[in-house]
């Protein structure tokens, strides 16, 4: 694997978990007097590190399953 791909990987994945965490964070901030809404912010960014996990998950096997490893 190329290193300049791998650090691209590395800074998106980086990049989406931020604003995921951004994201989060605005939202419970915008209902602060509600409760269950601002857990709800928090579960956006479980779901969204979730997927970004499996997308990096699949790529790296997608890319040995190409080659053949």
């Amino acid at each position: 694997m190329r290193p300049t791909l791998k650090v691209n990987v590395l800074k998106t994945m980086f990049f989406a978990t931020c604003m995921a965490f951004l994201f989060g964070l605005a939202e419970s901030k915008r209902v602060v007097g509600d409760w269950p809404a601002r857990q709800d912010g928090w579960y956006m960014v479980g779901f969204l590190a979730l997927m970004g996990m499996v997308n990096v998950a699949g790529y790296f096997l997608w890319k040995y399953k190409l080659q053949g490893h």
